[in-house]
């Protein structure tokens, strides 16, 4: 019989889940499981785009010795980088399959080796479909990015024109969702 304590599989299971829950993007996505053999499906315009399963590998290894020692720091500091290894590996699978997945729609927006403007953002504005809220607002996409074009988005200059040109699309796009939407209110007369 085992007198020393084992790493429970629950324990990293649970942390793992905290550090995903604390992630700026990841953290947003609601998760569940799903067991199955094959990647996902998407259709577009009579197209398809199969994208295979991935697997994540993430390796976990505890020394007996830091157990029966109970190096709690070493342990934390193992258990931290196998979580954050965990997320970055999720991370890179999905931008593959966003990728793909925006080549297959067609929402891509190529700057051909330019800086970006405010009239690239408005181009893909226009080109991607936007949700409104009850009162009308626009439910605009999450943006993924690098910290570097993260900062250029930030430092983006808008000119009076430019506004008007995204206003013009939202409220395009915000009367034909409303239309698509088909909902009908019942009048009542007192």
């Amino acid at each position: 019989m085992n007198q020393f304590p084992i790493l429970d599989a629950r324990l990293v299971k649970k942390y793992f889940e905290h550090l995903i829950s604390k992630d700026p993007l990841l953290g947003q996505i609601q998760s569940h499981a799903d067991i199955h053999l094959g990647g996902h499906r998407y259709e577009m315009d009579e197209e398809e785009l199969i994208t295979e399963k991935e697997k994540i590998g993430n390796t976990l290894e505890i020394k007996f010795s830091e157990i029966e020692d109970y190096d709690l720091e070493k342990l934390a500091i193992q258990l931290f980088e196998s979580g954050q290894n965990h997320i970055q590996q999720v991370h890179e699978m999905m931008i593959k399959d966003l990728q793909k997945v925006t080549d297959l729609t067609g929402n891509v927006t190529s700057l051909e080796g330019k800086e970006i403007t405010a009239d690239h953002v408005i181009d893909t504005i226009e080109q991607i479909k936007i949700a409104f809220d009850e009162k009308g607002n626009p439910q605009y996409p999450q943006i993924i990015a690098g910290s570097e074009l993260a900062d250029k988005l930030s430092k983006l200059e808008v000119s009076e024109e430019q506004e008007k040109r995204l206003e013009n699309i939202i409220n395009k796009k915000r009367q034909k969702y409303f239309a698509e939407k088909r909902n009908r209110r019942l009048s009542f007369i007192d």
